[in-house]
């Protein structure tokens, strides 16, 4: 009688090949989502912006303070004011043109339309175009 066994892996072999998938597993997955947080983190809200609006004759004359709280370098490229509606007033838009490390802080006077209701400021980074929340005209 020809008796033939068959052997598979030990137990403790195969208990070995499972950890060591698991382990590259969650760390494809770490990867993915380290790298998804950092793209989320670097596209959010780089900028802190304070806005003090002194109503004067023709409008408002709007003291614009500007803090780059974000990890890479900003260019600030416009002011850009909106209608009570949300809708850009035609002609308005006020060009900031400055660079800010980060950390780096910068103040603006810009004269606002009687209408004008919010501001946002539109900015780059790399080669990216952003725009803050619009903020309210107090």
């Amino acid at each position: 009688m020809n008796r033939r066994t068959r052997r598979g892996l030990s137990p403790l072999v195969s208990t070995i090949i499972l950890i060591s998938a698991a382990i590259i597993g969650g760390m494809f997955v770490y990867n993915y989502f380290q790298t998804s947080v950092n793209k989320i983190t670097a596209t959010s809200q780089s900028l802190s912006v304070n806005v003090k609006t002194i109503p004067t004759q023709n409008g408002n004359l709007v003291y614009l303070s500007i803090t780059n709280v974000g990890r890479d370098p900003v260019h600030l490229d416009k002011a850009v004011f909106l209608d009570a509606n949300g809708t850009a007033i035609q002609n308005s838009d006020k060009t900031l043109n400055a660079d800010l490390r980060p950390g780096g802080k910068d103040t603006f006077i810009v004269n606002a339309p009687s209408n004008a209701s919010f501001i946002y400021i539109e900015y780059t980074i790399g080669q990216e175009t952003l725009q803050t929340d619009p903020i309210q005209l107090s």
